[in-house]
């Protein structure tokens, strides 16, 4: 028996003791199952893998971010020491570009003294580890050290600057200084429950056996509300739905939002952040996909061998980092305006000025006309912003550049 076979009949058994599963629950089991779930028997990233993200595309793309994050720390007086901290790294390259960048453009000072990657995903970290400087292997540690609520892998990488790995955000210390938060392409795998409303109200969509369908499974709708769809009823925006209409929440991307807000808020010196999905502000659709190098399939199709996603709500997002008001959001503003207002064009001119080589110009242009494409990448990708509010004593700008209101 397969790998996702093995999987279809665990998700089957358990949907057989307790009833048909939500589509958060369905996510979770096919993307994190620790043997037979997606990310623990796929390297999305490596070879063709199942999808690109901006940092594999160009190098330009974590220039902006790290250019971007060094005018805000200059706009806010130069605060010392600095922290990173990334959620989901990749590969290590986007970090990578942000941290040369930012030390570039700020010289002589090296403000950046810690990074902090969360990342659960071992394989990766070991390349992160590669990727960051800090050595062609790291030290030994296994799944055990991983699950366990501390940092379980250090090393010292470029600029000299202390590299730290964590399974959780909330295994990370109140950072000793001003932090630093990105988010890119992060969110949008994180479980999402689907509702539908209909006559009687919100129904929230299930997924059951079915003998008869080629994957073994289908979609059905509660009889009865849930208490997620209780929940999802009484958000601010779910109101405009007419009968039919299908919406979507990721209370799991709620509670991460807050704790993003909370580790700018208890940050010494407070902080930014940085959150970049594609997604929009509320819409009523059903936007679960799966993707197989680099082709769209069916959700319940070979569960474990596909990469499922959901658009991102930036209003959910909003919403929880702004809870308590531990944190201001501003945006989202699309990706396009984002790198154009950081320079991206010129930076463009510039390498095609210093490049000999035509195609390799051709191929930086043709990956940036992607990235700000109004009618692709560059519209489909959104921009969150968030500072801490200000901290008492601290002349510190709250407001982010590029986020005019």
């Amino acid at each position: 028996m397969m790998g996702w076979q093995r999987l279809l009949a665990e998700i089957q058994s358990a949907i057989v003791t307790t009833g048909p599963m939500t589509v958060a629950s369905y996510m979770k089991h096919v993307l994190t199952h620790p043997i037979m779930g997606y990310y623990a028997r796929n390297d999305p990233f490596k070879g063709r893998g199942d999808f690109v993200t901006s940092p594999q595309l160009t190098q330009i793309f974590g220039e902006m971010v790290g250019a971007w994050s060094a005018a805000e720390w200059l706009a806010c007086c130069k605060p010392y020491p600095v922290h990173l901290v990334e959620l989901g790294p990749g590969t290590g390259l986007l970090m990578h570009d942000i941290v040369k960048t930012f030390t570039s453009t700020c010289k002589p000072h090296v403000p950046i003294t810690d990074v902090h990657l969360v990342e659960s995903n071992s394989s990766l970290s070991r390349q992160q580890f590669k990727t960051l400087g800090c050595g062609e292997q790291p030290p030994d540690f296994d799944d055990d050290d991983i699950s366990r609520e501390r940092c379980y892998l250090s090393g010292i990488g470029i600029n000299g600057i202390r590299f730290h790995w964590y399974r959780h955000l909330n295994n990370v210390d109140d950072i000793p200084g001003f932090a630093f938060l990105f988010a890119n392409e992060f969110f949008d795998a994180l479980p999402t429950h689907q509702f539908q409303r209909t006559d009687q109200g919100w129904r929230e969509r299930l997924i059951d056996i079915c003998d008869n369908s080629a994957t073994g499974l289908r979609f059905v709708l509660s009889p009865q509300e849930t208490p997620h769809s209780k929940v999802f009823e009484h958000l601010p925006f779910v109101r405009r739905a007419g009968i039919g209409d299908i919406g979507e929440s990721s209370f799991a991307a709620m509670e991460l939002a807050e704790r993003v807000a909370l580790t700018l808020h208890n940050a010494c010196f407070g902080g930014r952040s940085l959150i970049i999905d594609y997604g929009s502000r509320t819409k009523f659709d059903d936007t679960f996909r799966a993707y197989r190098k680099h082709q769209q399939v069916d959700v319940l199709d070979k569960p474990g061998t596909a990469d499922l996603t959901t658009d991102v709500n930036f209003d959910l997002l909003i919403i929880a980092m702004e809870k308590a008001r531990k944190a201001y959001t501003y945006g989202p503003i699309s990706q396009r305006s984002f790198l154009i207002k950081c320079g991206i064009n010129e930076r463009v001119v510039q390498l095609a000025n210093q490049a000999s080589d035509p195609k390799v110009i051709d191929a930086v242009r043709e990956n940036i006309h992607f990235l700000i494409d109004g009618n692709g990448a560059g519209q489909r990708f959104q921009v969150l912003a968030a500072s801490s509010p200000g901290k008492e004593g601290l002349t510190v700008n709250t407001h982010p550049i590029l986020f005019a209101t």
